[in-house]
């Protein structure tokens, strides 16, 4: 786990560049490949913790502008949920999906490293 700590700022900066980027390849692109980078078996709540911390802080960079915000809340009807609530959901759970597809992809077709055997084995000694 030690070893996973080094790469979580890396996976928060990917997934804050996948947010305020604002292209959808990317988006996907960059979420996708936070999930290649260590060769570990990483948990879908640490991604999922990632990726909130890292909508709230793309939130703070790029904020949704208020017009969009009343427009969508008209269309919708729905006064209690407003439009980034919606948007963090969606944008969070599919981050973290995609970054757990690709860690699991990577576990299945990456070669185990291999464990180098003793160089002076009992069977070396016996004669």
């Amino acid at each position: 786990m030690k070893g996973l700590y080094r790469f979580s700022f890396l996976h928060l900066s990917l997934f804050i560049g996948a947010l305020i980027l604002q292209d959808m390849w990317l988006f996907l692109g960059f979420s996708f490949l936070a999930g290649l980078v260590p060769r570990l078996r990483i948990n879908f709540f640490y991604y999922l913790l990632l990726a909130v911390v890292a909508f709230v802080v793309a939130l703070f960079i790029n904020p949704i502008p208020e017009f969009i915000n009343e427009s969508v809340g008209t269309i919708i009807k729905l006064e209690s949920l407003s439009l980034w609530l919606v948007i963090a959901l969606v944008s969070t759970l599919t981050m973290t999906l995609l970054a757990k597809a690709g860690n699991a992809l990577l576990l299945i077709f990456s070669p185990k490293p291999k464990v180098l055997a003793e160089a002076n084995t009992e069977a070396d000694y016996i004669e």
